[in-house]
């Protein structure tokens, strides 16, 4: 009985760590196909025949580790 208790205890506490899901990054503006729109890619001035405005897309996230510091 007791062996039954202490698995139905830690099942809980076990599950409760995982409750608050996994880690997820998106780029919130892609383009119809799901990549990248034309302002986003590198610019020509950098030397990769690009057409671009080497825009930064913008990212969103959820879940992030413990710890996680955000710059801007």
């Amino acid at each position: 009985m007791q062996t039954l208790i202490l698995s139905a205890v830690l099942l809980a506490f076990s599950t409760a760590a995982f409750a608050g899901g996994a880690f997820t990054l998106q780029f919130d503006n892609p383009s119809e196909d799901g990549g990248f729109t034309q302002n986003q890619l590198l610019s020509a001035p950098y030397g990769f025949c690009c057409s671009g405005d080497n825009a930064s897309p913008a990212l969103s996230w959820k879940n992030p580790p413990a710890g996680t510091k955000v710059s801007s």
